[in-house]
């Protein structure tokens, strides 16, 4: 499986998502910098549970939080499939992640890789 190849997919697929509800470059640039400062700051769950907290006001951490959620599953870190809802609950995060640290560090380089692409896709629309 290539973890990168799946990063920059669905880096790709968060900015299309984005673009699709009108969020501008910009806007959606500065939500994943905030969401990357917090994953490599506090770890995975953190930065979930930042996102969560502020979807409601920032459209652009909603469809963060789905894509990372698909990118997850995709790489099997998540039990289920990419296709499936992409709600994330902060239990699943705690229960299938933070028990295992190979688990979680695995998540985390793989999520600040997604998290990176899609901050320079953002930075190319505005």
């Amino acid at each position: 499986m290539n973890l990168d190849y799946l990063a920059a997919k669905y880096s790709q697929e968060l900015v299309e998502n984005a673009t699709q509800a009108k969020v501008g470059g910009t806007d959606l640039e500065n939500a994943v910098t905030k969401m990357l400062g917090i994953l490599q700051s506090n770890g995975v769950y953190a930065s979930f549970l930042f996102a969560q907290s502020r979807q409601g006001k920032e459209i652009a951490l909603a469809k963060a939080i789905e894509s990372a959620a698909g990118l997850l599953k995709a790489t099997h870190l998540l039990s289920g499939t990419p296709e499936e809802n992409r709600q994330i609950k902060l239990e699943t995060i705690s229960e299938q992640l933070c028990h295992d640290i190979h688990k979680n560090h695995l998540a985390m380089t793989v999520m600040e890789r997604f998290l990176i692409y899609a901050r320079y896709h953002a930075k190319g629309l505005s």
